[in-house]
């Protein structure tokens, strides 16, 4: 029997919790989409390459794939896996520090640095990407202005790329099982807004009060200086500073960021 903290049929490879890992064991709930991918002649960067589940069928299709690997373990194995195919390249790196610029990105992201490892990806030269993320972050990635999961998430990810929910990935289908499902989420490159992340971040920390209140409690932006807070507001529409942030569309946010710019380089 092979022990809870090994990888299914890879009883040489350990589990390392710190690094979030669960690997893709059932390709059959994947298949769908990665089956019908049009890769001829283009090179695919692969983040988190794992057992080489989906590398393998990458390098049917494409004209060569990249793995980033951080395991050095698992990296062992898959070089021994794919030592005859010259268009498979494994790199033991760190995916948060590697180059990321490539045509086509497809990612298993680690749950505990999905965020910053997304915004590697979305300010990255990528052309289109494929992404496996926790189901409840792929909603919010996809979330429309005035719904629950509205968040930062999702207005930074939507003014850098279009973003589509593919399909729900059970948690069975991967080892060892996690505690929730997954889901695939593809994105094509279409820089919409040049948003202000600090502005943004501190809007949806109260993103069920108006723009006006939230504002009023973003001490990181304003501190104690109502008056500066009362200058900034009055630069924006009033019908803009009374919306609440959870009704705000990217149009309204790239509004207010252009405001903001303005504020913080205008003399005081």
């Amino acid at each position: 029997m092979i022990p809870a903290n090994r990888i299914g049929n890879f009883p040489s490879l350990r589990q390392k919790k710190a690094l979030s890992q669960v690997f893709i064991s059932d390709y059959s709930a994947v298949s769908e989409i990665f089956d019908d991918l049009d890769l001829k002649g283009k090179t695919v960067l692969e983040i988190g390459s794992g057992t080489g589940a989906i590398t393998k069928h990458l390098a049917l299709k494409a004209k060569k794939v990249i793995g980033l690997e951080i395991d050095s373990e698992a990296c062992k194995i898959l070089r021994e896996t794919f030592s005859g195919q010259k268009n498979v390249e494994i790199l033991n790196v760190d995916a948060l520090q590697a180059s990321l610029n490539y045509p086509v990105i497809i990612g298993f992201l680690p749950y505990h640095i999905s965020t910053p490892l997304l915004f590697r990806i979305l300010n990255s030269d990528f052309e289109e990407a494929i992404v496996c993320v926790q189901l409840e972050f792929a909603k919010r990635m996809v979330a429309e202005s005035g719904t629950s999961d509205f968040s930062k998430l999702s207005v930074m990810s939507q003014c850098r790329a279009d973003i589509t929910y593919l399909a729900t990935v059970p948690k069975e289908a991967f080892s060892p099982i996690p505690k929730v499902d997954s889901a695939l989420v593809y994105l094509e490159k279409n820089l919409k807004f040049h948003l202000n992340e600090e502005l943004v971040s501190a809007l949806f920390q109260h993103k069920n009060q108006s723009v006006k209140k939230a504002l009023s409690h973003s001490k990181s932006l304003f501190g104690e200086k109502k008056e500066t807070l009362a200058k900034f507001l009055s630069s924006i529409p009033t019908d803009l500073s009374s919306k609440r942030i959870r009704f705000l569309s990217l149009e309204d946010l790239d509004l207010l960021s252009s405001a903001y710019a303005r504020f913080i380089t205008s003399p005081k």
